[in-house]
């Protein structure tokens, strides 16, 4: 019987078909970094730039950026950050009446072609073709304030790269995103920062309120148990290696979720297929041969 802390039927196999288009486009679902015991690194939750940090914000940024891009196995992607008061001075792409040398220091916006722009917000790239996401440097002080912000994004270039299958529908860019983000390896991350703007009235004893659950913790939490599920990851194993990363709350509604995703047998042994380690993979291509350059802002 379904609990308020479970999905229907229907959103889970859903959630599976499009974990299942993610890995046979990007291959097996990126596990999450354990945490280490002896040298632990600061939880992308909580890490933010310090005024202690002798680096300026930007240079954080920067190096920050680079971080996330090889925790999801993004490396090769050229992703570049801006601070957000740059986005005032972009430029639209030039047109016929336009001078290169206008031109060359704008950012273009990029659009899918199967996607409406109504419905997909696209994103910039730079003169040589890189995207570039922007933040807020004021706000990176914020513990996961950087991550959450740049992750989902990644996601979104993800997606952006394949074109999905129609059948998902317009409805389902959201729970793409989120699938696409616990596909990358930070799903735990994400559920963490979901529930941290939550009450935190979450103890051992606390009862389960549908008023209490951000709308991104279920779809992060069952997207997560998925890839891991899909690597034969046991519950106990699971609370084992990402323990450290759990609030009580997490740790409290997991069991039920996971009991779930493995009743749903049939689609988690295709799954688990696709997510076979690939021998001679090819390195990822970039996907900026696959964008078309629009006249607006994304």
């Amino acid at each position: 019987m379904l609990n308020k802390a479970t999905l229907t039927d229907d959103t889970v196999l859903t959630l599976y078909d499009m974990m299942i288009w993610l890995s046979a486009q990007y291959g097996p679902p990126v596990k999450q970094v354990v945490p280490k015991m002896l040298n632990p690194d600061m939880p992308c939750h909580e890490r933010h730039w310090s005024e202690d940090d002798q680096r300026t914000v930007f240079a954080w940024a920067d190096a920050e950026v680079n971080y996330l891009s090889q925790l999801c196995k993004m490396e090769n992607w050229s992703i570049q950050v801006a601070p957000n008061g740059n986005r005032a001075k972009l430029q639209r792409v030039a047109t016929d009446s336009t001078s290169d040398k206008e031109s060359s220091h704008s950012l273009r916006s990029l659009i899918s072609g199967k996607w409406s722009e109504d419905n997909y917000p696209g994103y910039f790239v730079d003169y040589f073709g890189r995207p570039t996401f922007f933040y807020d440097p004021r706000r990176c002080i914020e513990p996961g304030y950087f991550a959450k912000t740049l992750l989902p994004q990644f996601a979104l270039l993800k997606i952006y790269a394949k074109h999905p299958p129609a059948d998902f529908g317009e409805d389902s860019i959201e729970p793409l995103i989120q699938m696409t983000a616990c596909h990358m390896g930070v799903g735990f991350t994400l559920l963490s920062l979901s529930q941290g703007g939550s009450p935190q009235n979450w103890t051992p004893m606390a009862m389960i309120s549908p008023n209490q659950a951000d709308k991104d913790e279920l779809p992060y939490l069952y997207g997560t148990l998925i890839t891991l599920a899909a690597h034969h990851q046991t519950r106990e194993q699971i609370i084992a290696s990402y323990g450290q990363l759990m609030t009580q709350r997490t740790r409290k509604i997991l069991g039920a979720a996971y009991d779930h995703i493995q009743a749903q047998t049939d689609v988690l042994k295709l799954l688990r297929l696709l997510s076979k380690p690939i021998r001679n993979e090819r390195p990822e291509h970039s996907h900026l041969h696959l964008a078309q350059v629009s006249n607006g802002p994304a």
